[in-house]
């Protein structure tokens, strides 16, 4: 048995006879979705413009893949981890921990000399691990033509394979544009009322100051606008 994980402080190893398999917590590393910021597509510029004032991450699932002496063993580890409130999970030899909870457990894996089984954890609230400097790659990395914000990838032991033909596509055309006239509301500070009356043709007093409300103007089709009824479709 390899003592490899720590749980709430303790050895679940020594505790239950548990350990991670080999590459068993790669799901741990694994960096957390983004949430979409909020963006405006104004039909009259190239792109879309995109409020990246505060990023935030969403919550991470992961499974960690056991091993255990015996099932029974097995079970009180999972007869642990369901109980109340979130579980520091550390794993020493990659000097990190997460703050977890049980999700799913799938039906054990039963073998003359083994359990092995896998569990789901979700990170509600996952945390960036800090950059303290440059991290040193592992291997040999060739000479990079790319770029991160002035830092070449190869530091950070990455590569560019040739899939970067991708990056030099031209961009599509954007389709049946309106020019609008007013000036650009602020996605990170949105005007009083409707976000939308600095650029509309048919705003007027309530709308500088009343957000309109959703409505269904025809099955699974909502407006919120409050001159719904003057604008051509």
């Amino acid at each position: 048995m390899i003592d490899n994980c720590y749980i709430d402080g303790i050895s679940i190893c020594n505790r239950f006879g548990v350990w991670v398999t080999k590459g068993g917590y790669n799901g741990l590393l694994a960096f957390p979705a983004m949430k979409e910021p909020e963006s405006n597509d104004w039909p009259e510029e190239d792109g879309i413009e995109v409020d990246l004032s505060d990023p935030k991450l969403k919550p991470k699932e992961a499974a960690v893949s056991f091993l255990s002496d015996t099932n029974d063993r097995a079970t009180d580890l999972v007869a642990y981890l369901s109980g109340p409130g979130y579980h520091c999970v550390r794993i020493p030899s990659l000097g990190r921990e997460w703050q977890l909870r049980l999700s799913v457990h799938p039906a054990n894996k039963v073998y003359p000399l083994a359990t092995a089984f896998s569990l789901k954890f979700v990170e509600d609230n996952p945390v960036r691990p800090a950059l303290e400097g440059l991290p040193a790659p592992g291997l040999w990395m060739p000479e990079s033509r790319y770029q991160l914000d002035g830092t070449p990838l190869a530091t950070y032991g990455v590569v560019v394979d040739e899939s970067r033909n991708a990056l030099l596509k031209a961009p599509t055309v954007k389709m049946n544009r309106t020019i609008l006239q007013g000036d650009l509301p602020s996605p990170s500070n949105p005007p009083k009322g409707c976000k939308f009356h600095t650029r509309c043709k048919y705003c007027t007093e309530i709308c500088t100051q009343v957000v309109p409300a959703w409505e269904e103007v025809r099955p699974n089709h909502f407006v919120a606008c409050h001159h719904k009824l003057e604008v051509k479709e």
